[in-house]
């Protein structure tokens, strides 16, 4: 069954005095069947990109050549021992290319079933193919009940960050072992908001210039910790506000930070892109709005890797079938291509 979310009056309002930040039209890159929901997007190193699909089934995409005048979502791993996949990051320093995701067995779309989350390694066997290899590392901890955002440690090839949105917090996944500690970063800054419409807190995670970032999803705000360079907590230290926009927003999926501090977050049911520098600490709306399909139910957001596509944020969406725009209006799950000037 879907749960029907209601963007509250405030965020409403907020949205429709903001300003354009882009006159450039975003594109839609290739689109899937309604009904389906692309969770997370990751950019390999040759400039494909990479897309993980939550429902409504557990499938692996790619798109070669983004910025060519073709695309196309295709199709490259099918994941059956699960019905959904969340999060995915690439792991650094590796002479493979390998990605890590996790996913689930779930009763319904946002409703994975505790115990059943397992981490998945992808390896491309070619850089300039789709072929892949697919294997099973981890069958994660047994209280684990919703492993969703994952983000790797720069320098790190040996463990990735993980989130369990439900139990507000994020663990780290080691790659050899398959042990999963959920002790490592444990704060109230990360439970599910009381009342949450679903039991969601923290979300997205990335790590960037010595800090962990991570976002509460219906607090739609960012925090901040200081972590090691091995990618464990600074000792003795704790959460930091970073930015709330819960005024344009009323949820906060996944985002992304590019090298100049430039802060991107999809807002899924808000159907928008948000912008925050953390430098300048302006905040800004993006793309779309509640009223509109360009970013419909929007999930995750990557940044371009090729020379052609450094200021092109690639949008994962879900063709709002978990809020119709205008209560009625879906489409099927895509991605979208945003030309960025900051």
């Amino acid at each position: 069954m879907l749960t029907k979310f209601i963007v509250p009056a405030a965020a409403l309002s907020a949205l429709g005095l903001a300003k354009p930040f882009n006159p450039s039209p975003a594109r839609t890159l290739d689109q899937l069947a309604v009904g389906t929901w692309l969770e997370n997007i990751a950019v390999r190193p040759n400039g494909d990109l990479i897309a993980t699909q939550m429902a409504p089934e557990a499938l692996v995409y790619t798109i070669r050549n983004p910025t060519g005048k073709k695309t196309q979502l295709e199709e490259i791993a099918s994941v059956p021992a699960i019905q959904s996949i969340f999060g995915i990051a690439q792991v650094p320093g590796l002479d493979e290319e390998t990605f890590i995701f996790v996913g689930s067995n779930s009763t319904g779309i946002g409703a994975p079933v505790t115990g059943t989350f397992s981490a998945w390694k992808v390896t491309f066997t070619t850089d300039c193919d789709t072929k892949v290899e697919v294997e099973k590392i981890s069958d994660m901890d047994k209280n684990s009940a919703f492993l969703n955002g994952v983000a790797a440690i720069p320098g790190v090839s040996d463990a990735l960050l993980v989130a369990d949105s439900t139990n507000g917090l994020v663990g780290r996944l080691d790659l050899a072992s398959g042990a999963f500690d959920t002790t490592s970063f444990v704060f109230d800054e990360m439970l599910p908001v009381e009342g949450a419409g679903l039991p969601v807190g923290v979300n997205g995670i990335q790590v960037h210039n010595g800090y962990l970032y991570f976002d509460n999803s219906y607090q739609a705000s960012i925090y901040r910790i200081p972590i090691t360079d091995d990618g464990f907590l600074v000792e003795g230290a704790t959460p930091e506000l970073v930015v709330d926009l819960s005024s344009m927003a009323s949820f906060l999926d996944d985002f992304a930070i590019d090298a100049k501090g430039n802060l991107f977050a999809a807002s899924n049911f808000d159907n928008t892109v948000l912008y925050h520098s953390l430098n300048s600490g302006e905040s800004r709306i993006v793309l779309g709005s509640p009223s509109e399909l360009i970013a419909a139910g929007d999930t995750a957001v990557a940044f371009g890797r090729g020379k052609l596509d450094q200021n092109i944020l690639y949008i994962a969406t879900t063709g709002a079938i978990a809020n119709p725009v205008n209560g009625t209006e879906t489409e099927g799950a895509g991605v979208v291509a945003l030309k960025i000037h900051v």
